[in-house]
């Protein structure tokens, strides 16, 4: 039996502007690793895709974090839009109101 590896996605209602330090470009990240990483990055674009608020206006290329608590990376697509961020993984961190002020 192979292991779930579907991931989801979550639209947060205020921008991330914190994030530039703390990641990377998933170009990358991409080139920096295995070639399995493509595989991930595509699950996760299917993931941005479905979400409902996703509107495919990019402001940038998407960036990639890492979870130490989870072991997984996620992604974090940036709208350009009002700035609304989606975040896309196995298992997107979660963030309480107070987080994102």
């Amino acid at each position: 039996m192979t292991p779930d590896r579907s991931m989801t996605s979550v639209a947060l209602c205020a921008a991330l502007d914190f994030f530039d330090d703390c990641t990377v470009p998933v170009l990358q990240w991409l080139t920096s690793g295995p070639l399995e990483r493509q595989e991930e990055y595509i699950r996760a674009c299917a993931a941005y895709a479905g979400n409902r608020y996703a509107d495919f206006g990019l402001r940038g290329q998407p960036h990639v974090a890492y979870d130490v608590g989870n072991d997984a990376h996620y992604f974090i697509f940036k709208q350009d839009n009002n700035g609304t961020c989606i975040i896309a993984g196995e298992h997107p961190p979660k963030f309480s109101e107070r987080d994102l002020l």
